[in-house]
């Protein structure tokens, strides 16, 4: 039998995990993926709260425990097992290991690692060869994100972390560093490579997609919470980002994992 630069072993995707992990994983590496809703993660005993979208590492040898966070009852979860080679190459090249890593794009990391755990499953060298290729891929954008975030500005990574809250506020977060809602703008484009409008966005479709999974509010409450004056206003908006109407993708959804839940 050839020898492959990398083997996979048990990946898979899990979109209502409620599992708790609790184990010293030997020989292969993990690379984890928390889509959405939240994970409590003890690395040898240092704790991570990780909310989606984050990816982190499993390392051999090293205790971890990790389950739903205490305010959620699942998680959305995907994971690849490694192992080979080329992991040492990776390792050599400063692609591993890394910290828990937050993303801004948690669907196109989920269609990503969906390759390759598809490729994973099938039994041939070259399916072998391009999911080790399309991990790698993986790996050397997220080190290129890291490479980018510690040249980040103090403002702009206290600005990031914010606006995942409810009650941001772009005038108000502008006073307070001293500077106009224009320059804000000006500066968050050139740092981040899309207007902040833009950013902005992509966050309220993500809690959108979340309350629309986890919820049965109506579009109006759901619209009114994520701050839009005009429900239809909001389904165009959804639509152009997500590909279909609000109200086609609650339609889609696995009825278990909206039953009970009323936000």
């Amino acid at each position: 039998m050839p020898e492959f630069p990398l083997y996979f072993e048990n990946c898979g995707c899990d979109f209502e995990c409620t599992t708790r992990i609790d184990a010293r994983f030997a020989g292969s590496i993990g690379l984890e993926f928390v889509e959405q809703r939240a994970v409590e993660l003890f690395e040898d005993g240092r704790r991570h709260l990780l909310e989606g979208p984050c990816v982190w590492l499993t390392w051999p040898g090293r205790h971890y425990r990790y389950h739903p966070a205490p305010e959620c009852a699942s998680w959305r979860h995907r994971y690849v097992r490694f192992w080979g080679s080329r992991v040492a190459e990776w390792t050599e090249q400063g692609l591993l290991p890394f910290e828990p890593q937050p993303l801004a794009d948690g669907a196109s990391m989920g269609q990503r690692l969906d390759q390759v755990i598809a490729l994973s499953r099938e039994v041939s060298g070259d399916a072998l060869l391009r999911g080790a290729n399309l991990l790698e891929a993986v790996l050397l954008d997220l080190a290129a994100w890291r490479a980018d975030r510690q040249a980040y500005p103090a403002w702009l990574q206290t600005l990031l972390a914010e606006m995942r809250g409810d009650d941001w506020e772009e005038a108000a977060f502008a006073q307070r560093h001293g500077m106009s809602r224009v320059t804000l703008r000006r500066h968050f484009r050139r740092a981040m490579g899309l207007p902040l409008h833009g950013y902005v966005l992509r966050l309220r479709i993500q809690r959108a997609r979340t309350l629309l999974e986890e919820t049965v509010l109506p579009l109006a409450t759901i619209a009114e919470r994520l701050g839009y004056c005009d429900t239809y206003y909001f389904q165009q908006q959804f639509r152009q980002l997500v590909g279909v109407t609000p109200t086609q993708y609650r339609k889609h959804l696995p009825a278990p994992r909206r039953s009970g839940a009323r936000g």
